[in-house]
């Protein structure tokens, strides 16, 4: 091999490794990129999942409440009942008793 093809192929090998000296800090700057944004959306996520922390705590204490609401409507319910059904006790008697009286009236 003569001198001028040693020299050239020594420029093509400094011209290659130019060229891969330059893709490979492109890749550490892509890197970087990445690096920087897989950061950004872990925090991100952080947040969501706190967000979702206190959604989920707002769900418990008003499933809470519907639970009190519903105890409370059903003994509101219960004693309705109850007083629906003494009235009506209540007004069977006195409607007994008038009809007594109507008897005795009667006589």
């Amino acid at each position: 091999m003569t001198l001028q093809q040693k020299l050239y192929v020594f420029m093509e090998s400094a011209q290659h490794f130019e060229t891969l000296t330059a893709k490979i800090h492109e890749l550490g700057e892509s890197k970087r990129n990445a690096v920087n944004a897989l950061a950004k959306v872990n925090e991100e996520l952080a947040s969501v999942y706190k967000i979702n922390k206190g959604l989920q705590s707002q769900i418990e204490d008003l499933n809470v409440k519907i639970e009190e609401l519903e105890a409370t409507q059903s003994l509101r319910n219960e004693t309705q009942i109850d007083h629906v059904h003494s009235t009506k006790q209540r007004i069977n008697a006195l409607v007994k008793e008038i009809d007594e009286c109507l008897l005795l009236l009667n006589k």
